[in-house]
């Protein structure tokens, strides 16, 4: 009779291979970005299966798109800037980092104003870190929480993931403290309010019953925003929004200029609205390592995996 934890131990290490060699054939960031598509717009990774486009789509090497009596849509070439209209019933390929005509028409646009693509530049690391599955959580009650977060007026929540609805918490940042009732909540969320900009030590102390059963010796770090530097991104946010109208390109800004929570909030919201934008996920994946989110990380990684090669 086959022992169940052998099997598992085996299972799980043929998963991790899998994975491992999935990620190291790792793609490349995607050259292209289509939005504002009319009407029934399509895209396929092989010329067979086809799946329509129903709001912004990034577009990989050898991806095809095509539309149909009535439809159109832009398309943004990711490193120049430069901006393209695929009108009604035509086809196009991404080749070799360019678009190549099937068949219909593609016109030249405006170009989009100038904004560096923080995604693109890290688009290979965030994809190999996925590769990297740590051991299996620890039985020992531990909290991971973000060694660095960065909060504003604008965005002024701090969270951590919650280890169970049995546990309260007291939020310990310099010389205040903060109690946080038991939630059944997967996510604990608490919005500061009333902090000048500056740096300040916090901890985040586990409870149960009352009863303090977690107390992590080293302070991590929050920094508070000046109105001057919020003012800042709340201007490139606008221009990006203009520009571009897509939330991981707003959610990759906020984690580009560190503000963690907020840029999960929108990849999450991005995923939700574009659950095949598979490709992309390791971004998330890596937010959720940052804030110390770790049964999100694995959750969503063992997700990845499954999906990516479909």
């Amino acid at each position: 009779m086959i022992n169940k934890s052998l099997l598992l131990f085996f299972t799980t290490s043929l998963i991790l291979f899998i994975a491992d060699s999935l990620v190291q054939a790792s793609l490349d960031p995607p050259p292209f970005l289509l939005i504002k598509s009319t009407g029934e717009v399509e895209y396929s990774k092989n010329d067979k299966a086809w799946k329509k486009i129903r709001r912004n789509k990034f577009l990989f090497e050898n991806y095809f798109v095509r539309t149909n009596n009535n439809s159109s849509c832009q398309i943004i070439n990711n490193k120049t800037h430069d901006n393209y209209y695929l009108q009604q019933e035509s086809k196009i390929q991404v080749k070799n980092g360019l678009i190549e005509v099937i068949k219909g028409k593609l016109s030249e646009g405006d170009r989009t104003g100038d904004f560096e693509n923080y995604w693109e530049n890290k688009f290979t690391k965030v994809q190999e870190y996925t590769a990297a599955l740590r051991s299996e959580l620890s039985k020992n009650i531990k909290l991971a929480t973000a060694k660095k977060i960065i909060l504003s007026n604008d965005y002024p929540e701090i969270v951590w993931e919650n280890l169970g609805p049995q546990y309260s918490y007291e939020l310990v940042i310099d010389k205040d403290s903060y109690s946080i009732e038991e939630k059944q909540d997967e996510i604990i969320r608490f919005k500061l309010k009333n902090m000048n900009p500056g740096t300040y030590p916090y901890k985040v102390v586990v409870l149960i019953e009352g009863d303090e059963i977690y107390n992590p010796k080293k302070m991590n770090k929050i920094i508070w925003l000046s109105e001057k530097e919020t003012k800042r991104i709340s201007d490139d946010i606008r221009t990006i929004n203009n520009d571009y109208e897509n939330l991981f390109i707003t959610a990759n800004y906020l984690e580009n200029v560190g503000l963690s929570v907020a840029a999960m909030n929108h990849y999450i919201k991005y995923f939700q609205n574009n659950p095949e934008d598979i490709e992309m996920k390791p971004y998330l994946i890596n937010i959720y390592r940052e804030l110390g989110f770790e049964k999100y990380r694995y959750n969503e990684l063992l997700k990845y995996y499954n999906q990516i090669d479909k």
